[in-house]
């Protein structure tokens, strides 16, 4: 019966410890979710997989695409343009949502938005005298903060049980001590 009593602490502890795991882990994503300040890009410093807005004269259509899929398009419709031809919209085609806007009183004329469920990345940019966008700022999301979130959890965790053993040690010593001396 002792053995049973046993296991069914050990079990309990271990699904108590595997909850404050996986809560502790959500927490530190949802804080890292929540706090992704927009980043200051170097001129000229397009990564392949920012949002940017392209207008399409021929077709009379506005879209936002990733720059590596505008660089590969360009070359064969020379007619693509960095710039929208209507101030601000959305589109979903499949499963990707995009939105942009054009923006007044800012360093940046244009704001591009792409959401494909896993991925989040929002660029700003302007359009320099001879059309080339400048990236001004860009931010994104990626499934990697989960995992960054549980690094954070094991840390938090360790940390916790270190202090708390580190304060048992600490009041046996001082408890012992005390006894000593009297």
């Amino acid at each position: 019966m002792r053995f049973a009593f046993g296991f069914f602490r050990f079990l309990g502890r271990g699904i108590l410890g595997l909850g404050l795991f996986m809560l502790l882990s959500v927490l530190w994503t949802m804080v890292m979710f929540a706090f992704n300040p927009w980043l200051d890009a170097k001129a000229g410093q397009w990564r392949k997989m920012q949002p940017i807005i392209v207008g399409d004269a021929e077709a009379g259509t506005t879209r936002v695409v990733l720059y590596g899929t505008w660089i590969e398009e360009r070359s064969s419709k020379p007619h693509l343009v960095p710039l929208p031809l209507d101030a601000e919209g959305t589109q979903r085609a499949a499963h990707v949502f995009t939105a942009w806007r054009k923006v007044a009183d800012q360093p940046w004329q244009y704001e591009a938005t792409w959401d494909d469920g896993d991925y989040l990345l929002q660029s700003r940019y302007r359009v320099d005298a001879r059309g080339i966008p400048v990236l001004i700022q860009a931010r994104g999301r990626d499934p990697s903060l989960a995992f960054l979130g549980m690094i954070l959890a094991v840390v938090t965790l360790v940390i916790w049980k270190g202090y708390a053993r580190w304060r048992t040690h600490r009041v046996f010593a001082d408890s012992l001590r005390d006894a000593i001396k009297g």
